[in-house]
C-alpha cells in the first residue's frame, strides 16, 4: 500500500472559518482573552483579539494591546549579548567577577553558564513584598548576591530569571546604557518592533492589557506586580506583530549571524512565558515557514491546548472538535482544605505555597477547584491534582496531571505566619 496522501495547507480565506470554530468552546467557557497571529512565507495570514485587556472598564483587546510576554524576554537578552560578542566585548567565557567584582562564587560563573541556566542561581530570588516596587538591574543583583546556590556552577541546568537579571546588568556594563535602552537600540529599532517596551517602573505603558487569573465560570485580577523584577528574563510587554517582526528579524539575519545561531534551530524556533497571569508563545516551524503567535492576559490550560492544534489545522490536518470544559466543583470544608496547606516543590527546585484563602485553595497564584476531598482542578492549566498521604497518613505530596503527564510536588514545609509566596 502506497502511503497516505499529505494533507493541503489552508489558505488564508479557509483559515479563519477552521481556527474560529476550534476556538469557540473556550471563548463561550470564558477561557480565551488575548491576541492570535498566524503568519507564512512571512506573509500575516490572521490577525484577531480575544477578550478584554480591562475587564471591570470593559476595554477589548486588539491587535494593538501590549501583553507582557515573560520569558520570551530572554530570547531578547540572548541575542544583544551575541551583538556584544561579535563586537569583542563580551566573552562566553568571562567570569561573572570581571564584571560585578565581588559577586558570591563570581569567580565560576561564566557568561556561558547565564546563558545556558547553568550558574546555580535560584530561579527568584525575590519575594512578593519586593515585586510591587520598581527594581532596577543593578538593585536584582543585589537580590542574587544574598541567595543561596542552588547547585555548583556548570552542574547541571535549571532555568533561572534571576541569573538572566545578571546577564541584563553585564550588558548594561558592557554598553553603558540601561538594559532598557539597550534592548530598544539593538533589538527593537533593528526589527521596527514599535508596539515594544521594557518597563523601568514609573513610565507609563500605553494599551497595557490588565493581566487575570482563571477560575471556573469566573475570573480574578491578578495580585499586584511591578514586572521590572524580571529585567532580562520576563519584563517586556510587546503584540504578537511585533514578536513576528522579531521573528523575521532573526530569519534575515538583521540581528547578527551570532544571535541566529543561539536562537534558531534546524526545526525553527519555540518561544514560551508565563508569569502572574500573562502567557504568551511564538512558534515557527522550519519545514513550513508557518508562524504561530499568542499573547493572553488571561492564563488558562486552553492556550497550550490551542499551541498544539493550530499548527495542526493551519497544515490542513484533521484536529479534534474541542469541547467546552465538564467540571464539576464540590464543596469542602475549609478545615479539610487547610490540612493540605504547605510548602511543595519539584525536583527542579520549584516550590510554592499552598494556601486557602476565602474558601479557595490555591498554588501559588493558581486556584484549585475541589472535585473530591482530596482531588482539584486547576483552570490555570487544565490539570488534575491529586493529594497523596505517605505510610504514616501524612500529607506526602501532590500529583499534578496534565496531556504532557504528572509532575511530582513533595511537601517540605508548613506555612509559617508572615512567609511571602515565592
Amino acid at each position: 500500500m502506497g502511503a497516505a496522501p499529505q494533507a493541503a495547507a489552508l489558505s488564508a480565506r479557509e483559515l479563519a472559518p477552521r481556527i474560529e470554530a476550534y476556538l469557540d468552546p473556550y471563548l463561550q467557557d470564558g477561557h480565551l482573552s488575548g491576541t492570535l497571529l498566524i503568519a507564512r512565507k512571512g506573509e500575516v495570514l490572521l490577525e484577531r483579539s480575544y477578550g478584554m485587556a480591562d475587564y471591570e472598564t470593559g476595554v477589548p483587546n486588539t491587535p494593538q494591546t501590549r501583553f507582557c510576554v515573560a520569558s520570551i524576554n530572554t530570547p531578547m537578552t540572548i541575542a544583544p549579548v551575541c551583538q556584544l560578542v561579535d563586537e569583542k566585548k563580551l566573552s562566553p567565557d568571562q567570569t561573572v567577577d570581571q564584571w560585578i567584582p565581588g559577586f558570591p562564587c563570581g569567580d565560576q560563573i561564566t557568561i556561558s553558564h547565564l546563558l545556558n541556566h547553568r550558574a546555580g542561581i535560584p530561579h527568584r530570588v525575590t519575594r512578593a513584598c519586593d515585586e510591587i516596587r520598581p527594581t532596577t538591574a543593578a538593585e536584582m543583583v543585589e537580590y542574587v548576591k544574598k541567595a543561596q546556590l542552588m547547585f555548583a556552577p556548570g552542574e547541571k541546568s535549571v532555568y533561572s530569571s534571576a541569573g538572566y537579571s545578571v546577564l541584563a546588568r553585564i550588558i548594561e556594563l558592557a554598553t553603558g546604557q540601561t538594559y532598557g535602552q539597550a534592548i530598544d537600540e539593538r533589538l527593537f529599532r533593528r526589527a521596527a518592533m514599535t508596539h515594544s517596551v521594557h518597563p523601568d517602573g514609573w513610565t507609563l505603558i500605553h494599551d497595557r492589557a490588565a493581566s487575570y487569573l482563571p477560575g471556573l465560570g469566573a475570573i480574578r485580577k491578578a495580585p499586584l506586580k511591578d514586572y521590572s523584577f524580571l529585567v532580562g528574563a520576563g519584563a517586556v510587554f510587546s503584540t504578537p506583530d511585533d514578536l513576528h517582526k522579531l521573528i523575521q528579524a532573526l530569519l534575515a539575519s538583521a540581528l547578527g549571524e551570532t544571535a541566529k545561531t543561539a536562537l534558531l534551530r534546524d526545526n525553527g524556533l519555540r518561544w514560551n512565558g508565563n508569569t502572574n497571569g500573562y502567557i504568551a508563545f511564538a512558534d515557527y516551524y522550519a519545514d513550513t515557514a508557518v508562524e504561530v503567535i499568542f499573547t493572553s492576559n488571561l492564563h488558562t490550560g486552553a492556550i497550550d491546548r490551542m499551541r498544539d492544534a493550530l499548527p495542526k489545522i493551519i497544515n490542513g490536518e484533521d484536529v479534534p472538535a474541542t469541547r467546552r470544559l465538564n467540571v464539576k466543583a464540590v464543596a469542602v470544608a475549609d478545615s479539610v482544605l487547610r490540612r493540605y496547606e504547605g510548602k511543595y516543590r519539584a525536583d527542579s527546585g520549584q516550590e510554592f505555597t499552598l494556601r486557602v484563602k476565602r474558601g479557595t485553595a490555591f498554588a501559588g497564584e493558581r486556584a484549585l477547584v475541589p472535585t473530591s476531598a482530596t482531588t482539584f482542578f486547576s483552570p490555570q492549566g487544565y490539570g488534575d491534582v491529586s493529594i497523596v498521604r505517605g505510610a504514616d497518613g501524612a500529607i506526602a505530596r501532590l500529583d499534578w496531571t496534565w496531556t504532557g503527564g504528572v509532575l511530582v510536588w513533595k511537601r517540605v514545609g508548613d506555612v509559617v505566619a508572615g512567609d511571602e509566596d515565592e
